[in-house]
């Protein structure tokens, strides 16, 4: 359920956060402090969205950006694979070089694994 909020809506939420946080804080349960904000005067989209910011529901750019992130990092780290089991390849029957792409390799794993810990915490 998406919903977008007006500029004096965001303000709202904003001035009921602390609110919240604080009867969170004191132990009270989700659907308790719901209603404590309405009792309070707040409209039930107020208050949902303050709920939505209090127990921070995932949010779907951040997944996203670190799915391409993953992406990205997966491509280095196959690029740099392909290049240095290529030249390994190219150069073990007849002698020459092998280029260890390193750099490659471990920046897109580093890359990967990062935006995999950012996608599981979103």
């Amino acid at each position: 359920m998406s919903q977008t909020l007006t500029p004096a809506q965001h303000e709202m939420v904003k001035a009921l956060y602390p609110q919240a946080e604080e009867l969170r804080y004191k132990g009270l349960a989700a659907n308790e402090i719901l209603k404590e904000l309405e009792k309070q005067g707040a409209e039930r989209s107020i208050a949902q969205a303050v709920m939505n910011r209090l127990y921070k529901k995932p949010d779907q750019a951040g997944r996203e950006a670190a799915i391409a992130a993953m992406l990205v990092g997966l491509g280095l780290l196959s690029v740099g694979l392909i290049v240095t089991v290529g030249t390994y390849t190219l150069s073990s029957g007849r002698g020459g070089f092998t280029i260890l792409a390193y750099g490659a390799i471990g920046g897109g794993a580093i890359r990967f694994f990062s935006a995999l810990y950012d996608y599981i915490k979103s």
